[in-house]
């Protein structure tokens, strides 16, 4: 089974036999069918079915010489037409099946940032075609734990001067990417004194008192992350199958807009427009080319 299917409102599927049907019923009355040519040889496919407005799974396989699909795996997901990069990528096949990891260097967070590719059928059509110069990313997260905290209590002067100075690092990223030695002077500054101050405060004040916002890589995969930011929109969806109740939630994590589904079981604390989500995720992404 799926880590990841409970977070979708599939919590109590136990059943190998239950899960074959759900996946039979995603490939024969799929919503939505992606094809793309590996190879000379390999014809890979991708099934799709929402069991929700937002949610759903999707199956992948191959095509055989008879033209017959051969199942290989399948993924849940959660689908997003919001705007959350809109940065150069490069995608890379991962090593055990025809799927595909998504990479960019974020800038808002300074990293390397890699997510699971959701459409990888889609990307590839917009390759060929020459439009992922006109395209964005949609990063979405499906997490099986989390919980709501309270905001930092802000003025809106403070939250003015936090735009201002997230604009003004991203500039600064921009500009030691290109080697420019004083923009490399200044960032490793502010970092030295971000970190003084925050080592002198957190002997006497809770860490998210000071933290407002993080991502941060978790575990041994290369696309799960530990996130905490601020709730900006709250949504419920219901499982078709199984009427569980999913909560998606519009997050701004670093300047970056996420959205994340996590089931009602597993998160602590009532979703709020205001207060914070911590929690685990499995980051996804996919490419959109803008309209």
């Amino acid at each position: 089974m799926h880590k990841y299917l409970r977070a979708i409102g599939f919590s109590n599927l136990m059943d190998k036999k239950k899960l074959k049907e759900i996946l039979t019923d995603v490939v024969m009355n799929s919503s939505d069918r992606g094809f793309t040519q590996i190879d000379e040889n390999t014809k890979v496919a991708v099934m799709s079915k929402n069991i929700s407005p937002s949610l759903g799974i999707s199956v992948c396989g191959e095509f055989d010489e008879d033209g017959h699909f051969i199942y290989d795996y399948y993924f849940p997901y959660l689908h997003s037409f919001v705007k959350s990069i809109q940065e150069e990528i490069s995608v890379e096949q991962h090593s055990s099946q025809v799927s595909y990891a998504g990479v960019c260097e974020e800038m808002n967070f300074g990293v390397i940032l890699i997510f699971y590719l959701q459409n990888f059928t889609g990307y590839f059509d917009m390759q060929s075609a020459g439009k992922l110069d006109k395209s964005y990313i949609s990063l979405t997260g499906l997490s099986t734990n989390g919980m709501v905290i309270f905001p930092l209590a802000k003025n809106p002067v403070e939250k003015k001067s936090e735009k201002i100075y997230a604009q003004k690092r991203k500039n600064l990223m921009q500009d030691a990417k290109k080697g420019i030695e004083s923009a490399i002077e200044s960032l490793t500054m502010q970092d030295m004194g971000l970190y003084n101050t925050i080592c002198k405060k957190i002997q006497e004040s809770d860490v998210y008192s000071l933290v407002d916002s993080t991502f941060i890589p978790c575990g041994v995969e290369s696309d799960h992350y530990a996130i905490l930011g601020e709730i900006l929109h709250v949504k419920q969806e219901t499982n078709m199958y199984t009427n569980e109740k999913i909560y998606i939630l519009t997050i701004s994590c670093n300047n970056i807009i996420i959205e994340v589904a996590i089931n009602e079981q597993d998160i602590q604390g009532e979703p709020a427009v205001g207060r914070r989500f911590k929690g685990d995720i499995w980051l996804q992404g996919a490419v959109h080319v803008v309209s």
